[in-house]
């Protein structure tokens, strides 16, 4: 067989996968609200690309497998046992290329810690956003006198993501419900009739 980078990354990424139990589904989850706008999962296809070494992949895509997978970029990068040569191009290139350096660069090391926080700060923020659309859509719904939107019980990556952003939005309320002692409980507020206050007059 021939190994290039992308096919150890991609041997690496199965491999880890795999330990933590999680899916390919999952994975392209994580990634797809990472890197698309919609937080739309990356397709299975994608998934299975990459894990096969067909998928070439840019650098911000690897540290964010890394930190998806809680592992070190060095780590995806490491050749499988007996392993001797990589292929990049028209050249053989000695594994010794892809090893982790001791010690490390702290300035390189510092870059990686910082590009791996602002990519978790991108989906915190992405993840509030969902919750404040399901809020906003619950308080749309209270106004109009229906109940809020049934939480999804699918067993579909989007089922999945919406429950999350449900539950975000509880907490998010809960929060301000705590902040503020004369904020309503959200179950009443979207349980109350049409039209009616806190203390049932209309």
């Amino acid at each position: 067989m021939e190994w290039t980078a992308a096919r150890i990354v991609g041997h690496n990424v199965k491999k880890t996968r795999e330990r933590l139990g999680m899916t390919g589904a999952v994975l392209g989850a994580k990634m797809g609200a990472i890197f698309r706008e919609d937080g739309k999962p990356w397709p299975r296809q994608t998934v299975s690309l990459l894990e096969g070494g067909d998928r070439v992949m840019v650098a911000a895509e690897v540290v964010a497998l890394a930190e998806v997978l809680d592992v070190r970029v060095a780590d995806l990068y490491a050749p499988p046992a007996g392993v001797e040569e990589v292929q990049a191009g028209t050249r053989c290139v000695s594994v010794e290329r892809l090893a982790a350096p001791v010690g490390g660069d702290p300035h390189i090391e510092a870059l990686g810690e910082a590009l791996k926080a602002s990519e978790l700060a991108r989906v915190r923020i992405e993840a509030l956003a969902r919750a404040q659309r399901v809020i906003v859509a619950d308080a749309l719904a209270a106004l109009r006198g229906d109940g809020p939107a049934p939480r999804p019980a699918g067993d579909r990556v989007a089922d999945a993501l919406q429950r999350v952003a449900v539950d975000a939005a509880d907490d998010l309320y809960a929060e301000a419900a705590a902040a503020r002692d004369s904020l309503p409980d959200l179950a009443d507020v979207l349980d109350r009739p049409h039209g009616e206050d806190e203390d049932g007059d209309r």
